[in-house]
């Protein structure tokens, strides 16, 4: 079930970004974000069958996923450097997907049994995706940063607040909920 949802979200988000989604309506990119992160716990929480999938899912293949952070960051950082992306998005986002990536692969690989690790890392892997959150929305609404607008107005930018800060945002949730299990707070 979980594939193919993914499979099926992730086509329309490609279909969308095409679509050109944020170029008029900037506005809908943390509406965006948030709002798909929120589906996602809901849909989560309220389906037994999917819950039961997810929560089989090893923890490490969930940190893991936040590898692709890493050349996110790496990108952020070259299309900095080229002119096509706000240097001021890019010099918070850069570095700090760069490290949650790479922090998400060490733990995943050398300690995935250890759980104030992996809390330690999820809480500053976290915080970075909501500084570059804040920064994104900074930049485009209330600075009206013409690169930043013209960036997230199309592909692969859009397929960002689409796809991939919603699903950052809610592994990141799923993490906190499964370390809360093992550590004894919740059944």
């Amino acid at each position: 079930m979980l594939p193919r949802l993914l499979a099926v979200w992730f086509s329309l988000a490609c279909l969308a970004a095409l679509a050109h989604p944020f170029a008029r309506a900037p506005f809908a990119v943390p509406l965006t974000v948030f709002g798909l992160a929120l589906a996602m716990l809901v849909v989560y929480r309220q389906s037994p069958r999917l819950r039961a999938e997810v929560d089989a899912l090893d923890l490490r293949v969930v940190v893991l996923a936040h590898a692709v952070r890493a050349p996110i960051g790496v990108a952020f950082l070259f299309e900095a450097s080229r002119g096509a992306l706000s240097s001021r998005f890019a010099g918070v986002a850069g570095p700090g997907d760069i490290a949650a990536g790479l922090g998400a692969i060490a733990v995943a690989l050398f300690f995935p049994t250890r759980r104030l690790v992996i809390l330690a890392w999820n809480a500053l892997a976290l915080l970075d995706i909501l500084v570059v959150i804040a920064t994104a929305n900074s930049l485009t609404l209330a600075h009206h940063d013409a690169l930043m607008l013209s960036a997230f107005s199309r592909a692969p930018y859009a397929l960002l607040p689409l796809v991939v800060v919603p699903l950052v945002l809610a592994t990141h949730a799923l993490v906190f909920v499964r370390l809360r299990r093992k550590l004894g707070f919740a059944p």
